[in-house]
Parts: C-alpha cells; sequence; structure tokens
C-alpha cells in the first residue's frame, strides 16, 4: 500500500492513495478504466490525484466535520490569471488519521462574479450559465482506493434540495464501479446503473425501463436482448428503486 504523498512540483500538486485497482474517478456515462479529468483534478488508475497547477496558493488548514467524522483539512487554490484573485479553482484535502479520505474542489473560473477572492470562498452560483460541473467531491475507502465522485452543476445554498444536476459514481472495495447515477437540474433521475464487484451490469434504468441482468452477461445498458426482466417505472418508483439499491 502507498503512503499517501503531497508533492508540490513545478505545475503540479500530486496526492498517491493505495493502488487504485481497475477503475478511476472519471465522470462517463458508462464503463470504466483509463484516466478520467473534472473541475482541473485529474484521478488515474492507481489514485493519484494530480492538480495541474500554474500558480498554486496554500491557504491554510483547520478540521471540519462531514457526517460527524472529523477531519484535518488542507486547502489550497489555484490562480488563473496570476495578478487576479478572484478567478480561481479551489481545493480541500481532508485527511484522518493521516490519510487521504475526501477531496473537494470548486470551479470559481473566468466568467464568474468578481465576489468572493480566493482566500474568501464561499460556496455560491456565482450566476453561471453553463453546461459545465462546478463542484466535484471525491471520497475514498481507508484503504486508499476510491469509494465515490460527485459532481454538481451549480451550488448554492438559497435553491432547494433536488434542484442541482448531479453526476455520481461508487466502486466496490476492489476499485471497480459499483453504480453511476444522474440527477437533471429538475431533480428527475434521468438514469442509473448498477454493477455487479465483477464488472458485469447488474440493473439498467433510463427513460422509464427498469432491466436486469444476470451476472458474467454484459455491461453495455443499452443491451436488451440480454436482460433476463424489463420493467416499465414512473419517475416516482424509479427513485424508490434507485433509493432501495443504494441501500442494498
Amino acid at each position: 500500500m502507498k503512503k499517501i504523498a503531497l508533492v508540490l512540483a513545478a505545475a503540479a500538486l500530486v496526492f498517491a492513495a493505495c493502488s487504485n485497482g481497475a477503475d478511476s474517478a472519471g465522470f462517463v456515462s458508462g464503463g470504466s478504466g483509463g484516466t478520467q479529468s473534472g473541475g482541473g483534478v485529474t484521478v488515474d488508475d492507481d489514485g493519484i490525484v494530480t492538480i495541474n497547477s500554474k500558480n498554486l496558493k496554500y491557504i491554510g488548514e483547520g478540521t471540519e466535520t462531514v457526517d460527524a467524522v472529523e477531519y484535518k483539512v488542507k486547502k489550497y487554490a489555484d490562480l488563473l490569471l496570476d495578478d487576479n484573485p478572484y478567478f480561481y479553482t479551489y481545493y480541500k484535502f481532508y485527511y484522518l488519521d493521516g490519510k487521504l479520505r475526501r477531496v473537494y474542489t470548486f470551479d470559481h473560473g473566468e466568467g464568474s462574479d468578481m465576489d468572493y477572492k480566493y482566500d474568501e470562498f464561499v460556496e455560491h452560483s456565482c450566476n453561471i450559465v453553463s453546461s459545465n460541473f462546478q463542484c466535484h467531491i471525491y471520497t475514498y475507502y481507508e484503504n486508499g482506493k476510491i469509494e465515490s465522485a460527485t459532481h454538481y452543476s451549480e451550488i448554492s445554498p438559497n435553491m432547494p434540495a433536488g434542484t442541482l444536476s448531479k453526476d455520481c459514481r461508487y466502486y466496490y472495495t476492489n476499485g471497480y464501479l459499483k453504480c453511476n447515477f444522474y440527477r437533471s437540474n429538475t431533480g428527475e433521475i434521468t438514469y442509473f446503473r448498477f454493477y455487479y464487484s465483477s464488472g458485469y451490469l447488474k440493473y439498467y434504468y433510463c427513460d422509464g425501463n427498469f432491466y436486469t441482468y444476470a451476472d458474467n452477461t454484459t455491461k453495455d445498458g443499452y443491451d436488451d436482448e440480454h436482460a433476463t426482466l424489463i420493467q416499465t417505472l414512473t419517475p416516482a418508483q424509479a427513485e424508490a428503486k434507485l433509493a432501495e439499491l443504494m441501500n442494498e
């Protein structure tokens, strides 16, 4: 198991976790593998988080409690323009017992309001009108393998729950993808997929249709031929089914 390391190179901040197995924290609508990126963070197949930063600023450190767990948190910002403190990517790295367990990033790039400087950061929507995701959260198991990856298209404390576009991915401890789902900015579940620990597809929901597959059958959610069961679900039923499967 690799020790978590922090390396400040000429243009990169690297956090090395344990070997990450078969998958990475990418945001693709299906499948797995390969190096993926989002929000200025790249997570490769070995669980190494790299920030390509040309102007990294250390903000400070402290503690933060998430889901009743207190973490040590280190904060950084990557300034996108050398002399402008308003356009940046903001990072928080969460440690528990010396291990990296959570990474938070927020894009406050060009086009954002010149409201909060990087060292005064507050999570907010900033009047950004874009299909790009603005906030990204990665979590890790204690063994260093990726546990989840979530990103949001807009963040605002004044918006009601369930109105943010949200893309989530969860992983088995062996590094294989367990499930992923997408929630639109209207709060509706657009699709979800659940996988066996073998990497093969188990359940797939899209456009009102819910498919069930046997293990070692398919990795393609559009494979109607190999489905052992096809059901029609209303949006409310799809929401209930997702909650049920997430709790299994």
